[in-house]
């Protein structure tokens, strides 16, 4: 039980009866009484107006977090949380980041966290504070509330709510350093009295100094440090020093273990270790071995307890008797404001200070001169008091009295004795002081003195002068020389008034006469702020421009000029305008981003007569260095880039920075500035300012890379490989010399990126944009999958990637919205288009581009990215080759540093359906070798959506999958969810596709759609008119066709009432759901089909985080693969599934192939349509076509392409069917395929999320085989190999295999243009993708590198058997028998069927490789026609017992539904893997085929070889040796099988018949076979059947062919 106080001040009673509630509801009973207590302490000072601005369900996130924090805490820690607020877990809407602390209460806790706060700009919006009693149990947790008064245990509870919002690296940052903080304020107060006992301590250091110090400054020490301990310091840290003797001399080191409060950190100390004397600055050794007895100086560390203020360091001497400095006891603090406040006078060691200045002035007590002399004493900071030496402090009191009658300015400085500061004293007239004064001079002597940072003290006495003392601080030891005499003259001068200083600038400038006429003509006009705020250098400049403007027709005007006399410090940049004024917001940011900081600004109207107004913005700026910036060098660079970024040209962000101080310009600094664009795009691990910041750190690296691009792309240069070389090598080694590896790592990958450029159009005149063609590989730090190009571009209004998989690539180019990420985006579409381009020649390519600037007109919007889709469609074609007349022709104004490279090619994409006509325009402007080739899907292409193209092939998927389940869709309703809406393409032919649709809800970006309990025919017709009625919506669905309980819905709305009906649909529960949860829920709905026709990403695996999605518009919908409930996925859309999500989807039983499985089909047809204007761009070109022949003609084979293509998606829907089933078995085989595609570095595990080693070892182990997603990756990558291997090959030259790429052609097509295809550009591809697509599409993923591994032949070969094989054996034929088939028959069958010709064709193949090498059409030719009369004769010449066992085969294949034919075809496949051997031996024995098969057939049942290969199919294998081994006994058998027919038909010259020889055969080797009898009798009794037992067996028959 949890014992709760029952005390007025912690009871429940004055909470909200709405958060009790909740407190009830949502906290366990036996806790929730415990955390009402809590909640009373924790609100009590919170105003009943605090209360009720905060919902309940707000506070209570609020109560509840701080309890889980306090609760959680260790009673002797704390405890920090620093988090963004959710809502859904918290409770809490506060717009900004939330601080929360738990801690043990003590002294300083809430102020020195406020102070941190502070130092890091963070407000405070609100703050709860409360000092809780508790009693912790046994277990550190929570048990009782107290009142503070009643316990000992009182805790400090912290709740701050911030105005803004951190990043996470930010709170990760700020909760360390309050972490740190809360330790030092621990150390503080834990030590609070040992550092008193120190004081006391120091007291006794300092009375030991006698020996050394004279009486009185003992005197006045001791009684400073008394006066310390009387509450006027604040104890922070203590340590002590001694001088200590070693071999090497005299050393300073730290006492061990006498550290107190924050000095009792090891890290705080550089003299841990003894650091030798002579090892140390010479003035500051001075000051360790020397000087007064007490040392008062500042800390360079500010205190991060109590107050944010440089701590007062308090030293005492340590003497030794002999008079010797032995050490030193060292305090650091804060004085509290009781010191401060008490006066000067009265103070120990100060008190001393004063009557020594007294008593050498020789002053007597009541003069006129003594009180004024105290009245100066007192007005000097006190910090300034403690530091200065009393001579010092005379000088300048005694100077300041002097200056108390008169007029002039004096300057004072004293520099610290440790060198971390300077201070200065400045005494003005009053009447000459102001705040520009003030600030004159601060950056004056912040400049002079290199200083880090300055104090001000302002003292205005009774007198008529004005005192203002600055520290400045530097680093230690860093002070540099300033002359006193030309500081003075500064500090004069500043100090002078404004109109005398114009008129001297005037007469120097201008000579008296031209001065004075200026002057009376400017002067009036110039309005009094101006003159207060304005350099005379400056003025006299701004009336030469307004005098330009009086006589010019500018109308704007920009002046840079640095103030030029001495003391002064600002460059100002000035704008001159007739017509208003310049938005700031505009401009200010384009000044920065040069690198110049903005000290201030004025604008300056002057009034003349009415319309003759005239303006001026003054902006006073420094450069990075805090020094005005070199205008002669530089100003014109300046000038042209603030033009530049005012006309739009240039972007303005701190890269800029390089024109002040690189030495390079505008459109240089736009290079690098591309460069790094890019390059953040590929890897963003460090922020952009980041790595602007590294190149501004490195100027001089920055121009050289500069020199570098320009020394490589340049066509106006001459080319020098040697001088580009040592220029690399000059940076290497420069970058060699940067010490930061942050910082050298950005600037390599910038010397990366620009080696690995091959070409831009930087010097292509009238470009729009810049345009890099890059090698992906060489691009530093590049993610997988690497392309094998890519173009980027980039101009002020856009951004654009086209990434390319490899030489020949095709895919869409897309609008994308993703600004930040949408190279990530367009990466992950190009992994997903080059598995899918497996069916076509070009491999994967995809490009998208973004607008920078938000257009928010949906017209203007289409009308800009139109324009910029030129932009980027324009710098693409300028750095890509074209073919004139058949020959490779670079692009002008290009150097190029690649291969010849023609081929590009675009097309539709999200955002871009519309642009394909557009981008052909482009190519036909550009006389590109393509014409409108160059983009598919265009006004003469085919229409993708007119022909449903892409959602008919997912639906080849689709009816696989459920033909598998026993469901035939085309004619039995099920049920629907899908993502898109019926105005897409591939969503709306995809809802049309079949009528037996029961579409249950849908949503797209604006609307959600439910229809609980769907009528099939309604719906379809209401889909139908939506489908029909261009640019529809959801919203258009007539509400009266859906039925009861359903609706849609804007995703606007806060919530959505869920009626019965819907929560029935939707196996849901909730009665009301965001319009993002109903989405969730309709994802996971139980459904038979969820089909993606949509553009997002919506599940994931339960693994993965939405971050490692990279879809963050939709991390609030998407649900895990493991909670989807429907039976089917389609994945008509990209990237809707990650491919973990798939596999886990999979892995739980549902059925899901891959997006580029799916929808295939878009591309395979633009394929067709690009290959197809190609070859009649041929004919075109010769006079054989016109373009309106040739539309004519693409039209009229569309049909053909069509079925051409939905064929290439039935088969790849097939194969990963048959794969599903038998990869249990075939997990080396992938494992091999795998290991191999990884030696070649083409595939990346993690990357594809396919299994590793030892997952794939385990699921051998539990025959768990390979999912159909991940099936699907392993059949690209198949095809994808087996492509590049035989372009490798000579096999695409093969004359045999013409007729493949006859075949890919429509018929009409070949009849007119036949003899032009072998002049097709891409021939070789087309053969060498088609015959790969046919060897992996029938074989499986795994039967080349099976082949390849067990032979050790090449894939080249392996296909070339494998196509004589498939040829002789009629392979096609059979196939295609079978696939007539599929929807009469169950898939298992069918599966079955396909299996049975699968083997033929391998065992045939292998024969082939074996035999018959290196051939092709010649062994087609001479074995195609003995194999079909071979085939042909079978049935007739089988002995009666093999031909009664197929006939009951067959009769079993018919009773199941198999046709006569293809059931007796069938069941004789087994044997018709002898037909090669059949057909040599009947061509070297010279007898008929028939004799020759009736032999196979005799011998087989003769001599046990029947018997043993049926003995052998039933052998299981668990290795890879195993089956090989396995594989070769069944090979051995073939061969004995045909080596005794050779022999038997070699019986009695060769003349007799079969039946005759064979019994001759027999005869002679009666004893052979008589022992082989009793061989096999004892295999058969001993039921041996493993592999040992067979190869022995098969060892006694090989005697027969002796």
């Amino acid at each position: 039980m949890c014992c709760v106080s029952t005390t007025d001040e912690v009871t429940a009673g004055a909470l909200p009866a709405p958060l009790l509630e909740l407190i009830d509801a949502k906290v366990p009973n036996e806790r929730a009484e415990l955390v009402k207590a809590f909640a009373s302490a924790f609100t009590k000072r919170l105003t009943p107006h605090d209360v009720s601005e905060r919902s309940p369900e707000e506070l209570f996130g609020v109560i509840s977090d701080a309890f889980e924090l306090a609760d959680a805490r260790r009673a002797d820690e704390f405890a920090v949380r620093v988090f963004e607020p959710s809502p859904p877990e918290n409770g809490d809407e506060a717009p900004g980041t939330v601080v929360e602390i738990s801690a043990p209460d003590s002294p300083f806790l809430y102020d020195s966290v406020a102070e941190e706060l502070d130092a890091w700009g963070l407000d405070a919006r609100r703050v709860i504070h409360p000092v809780i009693g508790v009693e912790r149990g046994s277990e550190g947790r929570i048990v009782r509330v107290l009142h503070v008064r009643q316990t000992e245990d009182r805790e400090s509870l912290m709740h701050f709510e911030l105005e803004q919002r951190l990043t996470e690296q930010e709170r990760t940052e700020l909760e360390r350093a309050i972490r740190g903080i809360l330790g030092d304020v621990r150390l503080a107060v834990r030590d609070f009295e040992p550092m008193k006992e120190a004081a006391r301590g120091m007291i006794e250091i300092a009375s030991g100094g006698s020996a050394l110090y004279p009486a009185d400054e003992v005197a006045e020490t001791v009684a400073f440090l008394e006066w310390l301990l009387d509450l006027n310091f604040i104890f922070l840290g203590y340590r002590e020093y001694e001088l200590v003797d070693l071999p090497e001399g005299r050393a300073l080191a730290a006492v061990p273990g006498s550290g107190l409060g924050i000095l009792s950190k090891v890290d705080w100390s550089a003299y841990e270790q003894p650091v030798p004397l002579e090892t140390i600055e010479p003035n500051l050794r001075a000051r360790i071995e020397g000087g007064d007895l007490l040392i008062y100086s500042k800390t360079n560390r500010p205190s991060t307890v109590h107050r944010r203020a440089r701590m007062d360091y308090i030293g005492v001497r340590r003497v030794s008797p002999d008079g010797r400095i032995v050490g030193e006891a060292r305090m650091v603090g804060l004085f509290t404001s009781k010191a401060y406040a008490e006066p000067a006078s009265k103070t120990p060691l100060l008190h001393r200070k004063l009557e020594q200045i007294v008593d050498a002035e020789d002053l007597f007590e009541g003069s006129h001169d003594y009180k004024a002399v105290v009245s100066i004493f007192e007005s000097f900071p006190k910090d300034e008091l403690f530091a200065a030496p009393t001579e010092e402090l005379r000088q300048q009191v005694m100077g300041l009295l002097q200056l108390q009658e008169s007029r002039h300015t004096r300057l004072f400085v004293r520099r610290d004795l440790y060198g971390r500061s300077v201070s200065l004293l400045v005494a003005i007239p009053r009447d000459r002081f102001n705040a520009e004064v003030r600030q004159r001079l601060q950056e004056l002597f912040l400049e002079r003195f290199n200083g880090t940072t300055i104090d001000v003290h302002v003292s205005l006495t009774e007198s008529d002068l004005a005192q203002l003392h600055f520290t400045v601080h530097v680093g230690q030891g860093q002070i540099p020389d300033v002359s006193f005499d030309e500081l003075q003259r500064d500090v004069v001068e500043i100090a002078r008034t404004w109109d005398d200083q114009l008129l001297d600038r005037l007469v120097e400038e201008h000579g008296q006469a031209r001065a004075r006429e200026l002057f009376e003509r400017w002067a009036d006009r110039l309005p009094d702020y101006y003159k207060a705020s304005t350099d005379v250098a400056i003025a006299g400049l701004d009336i030469l421009r307004f005098d330009e403007l009086e006589r010019g027709e500018e109308a704007f005007l920009i002046g840079l000029a640095n103030e030029t006399e001495e003391g002064q410090s600002l460059t100002h940049v000035r704008l001159y305008k007739v017509d208003g004024k310049v938005e700031l917001s505009d401009f200010v940011p384009t000044l920065e981003s040069l690198g110049l900081r903005v000290i201030e600004e004025w604008p300056t109207t002057l009034s003349g007569e009415e319309g003759d107004e005239r303006f001026l913005h003054d902006f006073g700026v420094l450069g990075a260095d805090h020094r005005p910036i070199d205008v002669d060098a530089t100003g014109d660079r300046v000038a042209e880039c603030i033009a530049a970024v005012w006309r739009g040209e240039c972007e303005s962000d701190s890269l800029n920075r390089l024109v002040v101080t690189a030495g390079v310009d505008w459109r240089q600094v736009q290079i690098l500035r591309a460069y790094r664009k890019y390059h953040h795009r590929v890897n963003s691990s460090f922020p952009v300012e980041y790595k602007n910041d590294a190149f501004a750190a490195h100027p001089a690296i920055a121009a050289q890379l500069v020199e570098l691009f320009e020394m490589r792309f340049d066509p106006s240069r001459p080319r020098d490989p040697q001088a580009v070389e040592a220029l690399g090598e000059k940076i290497r080694s420069d970058l060699d010399g940067v010490r930061s590896l942050e910082l050298d790592r950005i600037l390599r990958n910038a010397l990366g990126v620009v080696d690995a450029t091959v070409r831009t159009n930087a010097y292509v005149p009238g470009r729009r944009a810049i345009a890099f063609k890059f090698r992906s590989a060489a691009v530093p730090e590049m993610p997988k999958p690497t392309p094998l190009f890519e173009i980027f571009v980039y101009s002020p209004e856009m951004e654009a990637i086209h990434l390319r998989g490899g030489r020949v690539a095709r895919g869409g180019i897309r609008w994308s919205e993703r600004r930040q990420d949408y190279r990530t985006e367009i990466l992950g579409l190009l992994k997903a288009q080059m598995v899918k381009n497996a069916v076509i020649v070009p491999t994967g390519a995809k490009g998208g581009f973004v607008l920078k600037h938000e257009v928010t007109d949906p017209r203007a919007s289409k009308d800009e990215g139109t324009r910029q889709y030129v932009t980027f469609v324009r710098s693409m074609l300028e750095v890509t080759d074209n073919m004139v007349d058949g020959m490779v022709v670079h692009p002008d104004h290009v150097v190029v540093h690649d291969e010849d490279d023609p081929y590009l090619v675009v097309a539709a994409d999200k955002g871009t359906a519309t642009f394909s006509d557009t981008a052909n325009a482009i190519s036909a402007e550009y006389g590109f070798w393509l014409g409108d080739a160059f983009a598919s899907g265009g006004s003469t292409g085919y229409d993708h959506k007119e022909l449903g193209i892409t959602a008919r092939g997912a639906w080849e998927s689709v009816k696989r999958h459920f033909r598998e389940i026993g469901t035939d869709v085309m004619n039995e309703p099920f049920t629907v969810v899908g993502i898109g809406d019926m105005s897409g393409d591939v969503f709306g032919n995809g809802m049309l596709y079949s009528d037996q649709i029961c579409l249950v809800a849908a949503f797209d970006h604006r609307h959600v759609f439910v229809d609980p309990s769907p009528h099939p025919a309604v719906g379809y017709a209401e889909r139908r008119r939506l489908f029909d009625r261009p640019g529809s919506s959801w919203d258009d669905y007539d509400r009266s066709k859906i039925s009861e309980g359903g609706g849609v819905w804007p995703r606007t709305d806060k919530s959505i009432e869920i009626s019965p009906q819907t929560r029935l649909a939707l196996g849901i529960e909730a009665d009301e759901l965001t319009p993002g949860e109903l989405i969730s829920a309709i994802l996971s709905a139980p459904v038979d089909l969820l089909y993606n026709g949509g553009i997002g990403t919506y599940v994931k695996a339960s693994s993965e985080s939405d971050a490692d999605v990279g879809d963050r518009v939709n991390d609030d919908l998407r649900v895990d693969g493991r909670d989807l409930r429907c039976r089917v996925v389609a994945e008509g859309g990209n990237l809707g599934f990650t491919q973990r999500g798939r596999i886990e989807f999979a892995l739980g039983g549902g059925r899901i192939n891959t997006d580029f499985i799916d929808n295939s089909a878009g591309v395979d047809t633009s394929d067709h349509e690009v290959n197809l204007k190609i070859l009649f761009g041929l004919a075109v070109a010769r006079g054989a076509l016109t373009m309106d022949d040739r539309n004519a003609l693409l039209a009229e084979v569309e049909e053909d392409v069509v079925r051409h293509v939905l064929y290439d998606n039935f088969l790849q829907a097939q194969i990963l069917s048959q794969e599903s089933v038998v990869s249990p078995n075939h997990m080396e085989a992938y494992e091999d395929l795998m290991v191999g595609l990884e030696t070649q570095d083409v595939l990346d595990r993690e990357l594809e999320a396919l299994p590793n080693a030892e997952d794939m070892a385990e699921r051998r182990r539990s025959t768990t085989g390979m999912t159909r997603p991940e099936l699907a990756v392993l059949l690209a990558y198949a095809k994808q190999s087996l492509t590049n291997a035989l372009l490798a090959s000579s096999l695409p030259d093969s004359a045999y295999l013409e007729r493949d790429l006859r075949a890919y052609f429509p018929p009409q097509v070949v009849e007119r243009f036949g003899p032009m295809l072998n002049e097709h550009p891409l021939r070789r591809e087309l053969i060498a993708m088609l015959v790969a697509n046919d060897v992996v599409n029938s074989q499986g993923i795994t039967f080349v590198s099976r082949v390849v591994t067990e032979t050790g032949a090449e894939a080249a070969d392996v296909t070339r058997a494998y196509r004589i094989a498939r040829d002789v054996t009629g392979a096609v034929e059979r196939w295609e028998e079978i696939e007539a088939l599929v929807g009469s028959l169950e898939p298992a069958l069918l599966d079955e069927l396909m299996a049975g010709v699968d083997r033929l064709v391998e065992i045939t193949a292998r024969w082939y490789l074996q035999h018959l090498p290196g051939q092709l059409g010649r062994a087609i030719e001479a074995h195609a026609g003995p194999f079909e009369a071979f085939a042909g004769s079978v049935a007739a010449l089988a002995p009666d017992g093999w031909r009664q066992e197929r006939e009951r085969a067959a009769w079993a294949l018919m009773d199941r539904g198999v046709p006569e034919d293809v059931a007796r075809a069938h069941v004789a496949l087994t044997f018709l893997v002898h037909g090669p051997n059949v057909a040599e031996v009947a061509e070297a024995t010279g007898r008929s085929i028939e004799d020759v098969a009736r032999a196979f057939f005799l011998v087989g049942e003769s001599v046990y070889v029947d018997w043993l290969e049926a003995r052998l199919s039933a052998v299981s294998t668990t290795t890879r040796w195993h089956r090989w081994a396995l594989q070769a006994l069944e090979d051995d058998l073939r061969l004995l099988r045909r080596q005794v027919v050779e022999h038997v038909l070699a019986q009695g010259g060769g003349q007799l018949p079969v039946e005759d020889a064979l019994a001759s055969y027999l005869e002679e080797r009666s004893e052979v076979m008589t022992r082989l009898g009793r061989f096999m009798r004892g295999i058969a009794l001993e039921e041996a059947s493993d592999l040992a037992a067979m190869t022995v067996a098969v060892r006694q028959v090989r005697s027969l062919s002796a």
